[in-house]
């Protein structure tokens, strides 16, 4: 992101170290002995005082099922402890450390017994002090005081991840791991954990890769890694989505939750480090809101809902007030033609289960229709999905520096259609700023987060964050809009307008060509040889949009306006934007692309593509978009506001291959959300 105009400033992060009182425990128990490979100090052979120690006994279960008499070592800095879990996978091991030790970070490794040697698992504790505290007067520390006594698919996943986050290297204090913990994609880990419960379960049919002689070793080579992933899915997409529900429904794989303890507030993202995710998908961000009397809501960005929650198991079930609906283009057979259609998905409620400190899974059932597909009849989908959960340390903090005189894209309430729509800010140092599409005026100022709030005319309010940079243009912005009635919280991309780089079209000489959206490579499917969705451009003023894709027996298909006529559009270049149309002949029923106003032209789809910003052949826009199939689009017609990217490749040039699936990591197939292209 450039320097000018960002929300964004280095992220500071505090460790507050736990203090402890110096007691001196006895260990008990049996299960293992320690080794000091340098850290334990002692008395040098004199006469002085010994040092003090501290003892802690550490009991949890080795699982994704039971791992039968599995090694267990704990790690506390550079000492290790050691013992054997049972045949229900249970272990307790003794741990006695000097005082001046408990600093150290806690590092619980396992290993499977004869005829499961493959099977190796991590979790990443944190620091000795700290667990110590958690495990209370008994000094005992139980999963129910620090669920990281759990060594899982799970945890191996997540601590996989977090050291890929890390370089590659070793996570070696509670800082580390949570200034990595934003990072990581809550999806990713229940993905990787999921191929790593098919190969532990099922282990002759996923077996790990060549080369590869543990599930530790696998997870953490992030090429391999994901690319056993992918062939896992591939393999049975069935089987790996139940699986998915069976880790999220499993007591010993969630955190244990009771009534009293459930946060007031739970916020979760979708998080990807590709950048078309970040432009491409809406409903990213969840908050669900706990009251003690079991009451609540749930706010997203396209809904806002009250609900009543009940503790099930290991399990939060929560239930709307009404049935909620929301919108998803998917990429399917409709009618006969591969394409996107509009997906309309209902849901009474959903399943919240905590699989880590970070990671929460939901489990949703739906009833999906898709009403221009005749050929699709209603159907219920469960789907597994899972998020990162956010908290306010997470975001940077901004000062007034950083926002004054500066233009950004962001997302505002529309009264007039009541919902959320990208827009473009200029924001004015004295306070105050307009929002350019809507004509929406504001006063802003930075709140004690860090936060920049905003107070609109009509009288919504917002509220926006910053998590993470995206690219050289481009944060992650959060934003929480509350209009009095409901609230709407979500996430979307936020491209800085630096005037370095600001796009200017006055010719309509430098328009032909074709433009990849979100680049070159298709984003629903990364894995594939694809060109994915493109608007091509031709000199004097006509073009095609154009999808390839792969029918079932392997056929590749590249639809443009020749196998396709609805594909083709006019355009324009207009004072600000980039009109274009797409049209049907009333008069000779067909897509022929007349021009839109003359007799018995019907126009259905209209883009306005308002350039932004542009580095080389990648252009930023804001794009709106009305539709309608049933009276002809007008200035009224409702409309959508995207803040997207094209990747630009001039006339009768080669598009670049598709870049490797471990550069492209999308979310999984349970994530709904995608925009119409």
């Amino acid at each position: 992101m450039k320097d000018q105009g960002s929300f964004r400033q280095p992220q500071r992060l505090t460790l507050m170290a736990a203090v402890l009182a110096a007691t001196q425990l006895v260990a008990c128990g049996g299960g293992g002995g320690g080794s000091d490979s340098g850290g334990g100090g002692g008395d040098g052979g004199g006469g002085g005082t010994p040092p003090q120690t501290v003892a802690l006994k550490f009991k949890g279960m080795v699982t994704d099922a039971p791992i039968a008499n599995a090694s267990v070592t704990i790690h506390v800095g550079n000492q290790t402890f050691t013992g054997t879990a049972d045949a229900s996978g249970a272990y307790a091991i003794d741990v006695e450390i000097d005082e001046s030790a408990t600093g150290g970070f806690v590092t619980i490794d396992a290993s499977g017994a004869t005829g499961q040697e493959f099977v190796a698992f991590e979790s990443l504790a944190g620091t000795f002090a700290d667990l110590l505290t958690a495990a209370g007067s008994d000094a005992t520390l139980t999963s129910d005081e620090e669920f990281a006594t759990q060594v899982t698919n799970v945890s191996t996943a997540e601590a996989a991840l977090l050291r890929r986050a890390n370089g590659g290297q070793a996570i070696t204090s509670a800082a580390m791991k949570d200034a990595l913990a934003k990072q990581i994609n809550g999806q990713d880990v229940l993905d990787l954990a999921t191929a790593i419960k098919l190969a532990v379960d099922n282990a002759s049919a996923y077996p790990l890769p060549s080369g590869y002689t543990t599930t530790l070793a696998l997870a953490n080579d992030t090429t391999a890694a994901e690319q056993f992933v992918t062939d896992a899915k591939s393999q049975d997409s069935d089987t790996f989505n139940q699986t998915q529900a069976a880790i999220a429904s499993d007591p010993s794989l969630n955190k244990p939750v009771e009534a009293g303890s459930v946060p007031s507030t739970l916020t979760s993202a979708l998080l990807s480090t590709d950048a078309g995710f970040t432009f491409n998908y809406s409903n990213r961000v969840t908050s669900y809101q706990f009251a003690s009397d079991n009451s609540g809501s749930v706010a997203t960005g396209s809904f806002y809902s009250a609900t009543t929650w009940t503790v099930s198991g290991s399990q939060i079930d929560v239930t709307y007030a009404a049935p909620v609906e929301t919108i998803s283009y998917d990429f399917i057979n409709c009618d006969g033609q591969m394409q996107q259609a509009e997906g309309h998905y209902v849901s009474n409620g959903l399943k919240l289960s905590m699989i880590s400190d970070r990671t929460l899974a939901t489990t949703e059932t739906s009833t999906v229709t898709y009403p221009d597909c005749s050929n699709q009849q209603a159907q219920s989908v469960t789907a597994t999905s899972a998020r990162t959960l956010v908290n306010d340390d997470d975001f940077l903090a901004l000062t007034t520096a950083d926002v004054a005189d500066t233009v950004q894209t962001f997302y505002v309430y529309d009264a007039t259609q009541q919902d959320v729509h990208a827009d473009v800010a200029q924001i004015n140092a004295d306070g105050t700023g307009a929002a350019l599409l809507t004509g929406q005026s504001f006063t802003w100022s930075i709140d004690g987060a860090g936060a920049v709030k905003v107070t609109f005319s009509n009288g919504v309010t917002a509220r926006y964050r910053s998590l993470r940079e995206v690219d050289d243009f481009t944060d992650d912005l959060f934003y929480e809009i509350d209009t009095g009635n409901a609230r709407y919280v979500d996430a979307g991309a936020q491209v800085d307008v630096d005037p370095a780089y600001e796009t200017t079209l006055d010719d309509p000489s430098e328009v032909p060509g074709t433009y990849y959206q979100f680049g070159v490579g298709d984003e629903a499917y990364p894995d594939l040889d694809l060109k994915g969705f493109r608007l091509r451009f031709d000199t004097g003023g006509t073009g095609s949009q154009a999808l390839d894709y792969y029918l079932d027996n392997g056929t590749y298909v590249d639809d443009t306006s020749a196998t396709v006529p609805a594909y083709a559009f006019r355009w324009t270049l207009e004072s600000d934007n980039i009109a274009v149309r797409r049209t049907y002949n009333l008069d000779t029923q067909s897509y022929d692309n007349c021009a839109a106003g003359t007799s018995g032209c019907f126009l259905y789809d209209e883009r306005r593509i308002y350039p932004l910003v542009d580095d080389g052949n990648r252009y930023y826009v804001l794009e709106v978009r009305r539709m309608d199939s049933n009276t002809s689009v007008t200035s009224s017609t409702p409309y959508t506001a995207l803040v997207r990217y094209y990747d630009y490749v001039a006339p009768q040039s080669a598009a670049r291959a598709t870049p490797p699936a471990s550069a492209r990591r999308m979310p999984s197939q349970a994530t709904r959300g995608a925009t119409m292209r």
